[in-house]
């Protein structure tokens, strides 16, 4: 019991510097996709963001002992350009090895199983189909399908 209260003590006493370093201003910012619903929503009446980023930044600052603000973003750019220009602490976006060039990952936080969606007649009927030789897949330009199809 000890050992237990002496590591909770010791634990406890480090938070503060955690805090300083993770959120030097006093308050944890966190920048995320604003238009991105699995990352978050944002009540377009009272600007209130709810949804994992929401709960995960709120829990964060809620051991750290520190307030929080959530800052929407238009596009994983903006993002980026947040994190380098030092307004925000940490921020949220699919991993791609050109932003891995600005910017530092660590372990995704949410795994996004994607699949594809096909005309009822398609020879496509389960996701290995679309390694055959000549099918060609569309995606949006940038987005994190088009980045992992591209890559492989």
């Amino acid at each position: 019991m000890l050992v237990a209260k002496s590591f909770l003590l010791s634990s406890l006493l480090w938070l503060p510097l955690v805090a300083a370093d993770l959120a030097p201003t006093g308050t944890l910012r966190a920048v995320f996709l604003g238009s991105n619903p699995v990352q978050g929503r944002v009540d377009p009446q009272t600007k209130a963001v709810t949804g994992p980023v929401a709960d995960l930044v709120k829990e964060l600052a809620g051991r750290l002992h520190i307030p929080y603000a959530l800052i929407p973003a238009a596009d994983a750019r903006h993002v980026i350009e947040t994190l380098n220009a030092h307004t925000a602490d940490i921020g949220f976006l699919a991993f791609d090895p050109s932003r891995a060039e600005e910017v530092d990952f660590s372990r995704p936080y949410a795994v996004m199983y994607n699949t594809y969606l096909v005309r009822a007649d398609s020879s496509i009927h389960k996701a290995a189909d679309v390694d055959a030789k000549g099918v060609r897949v569309g995606t949006v330009k940038g987005r994190t399908q088009e980045i992992y199809l591209s890559s492989h």
